[in-house]
């Protein structure tokens, strides 16, 4: 499978599954990925998971 079958096919899954983005871009920040920006992603999420925490408390 082509790297840009692949890259079609995981943008048709997010469609679907708002969940599915969330979880391509852990797996693509964890796994060292270089087609995103993995580390850029990694302080987004903890950022949310931060204002979480600071709204809820």
């Amino acid at each position: 499978m082509s790297e840009q079958e692949r890259e079609r096919l995981k943008n048709r899954e997010q469609q679907r599954n708002p969940g599915a983005a969330f979880n391509n871009a852990l797996n693509q920040a964890i796994t060292g990925n270089p087609n995103g920006s993995g580390c850029l992603l990694i302080v987004v999420i903890l950022l949310i998971f931060l204002l979480f925490k600071a709204c809820s408390s």
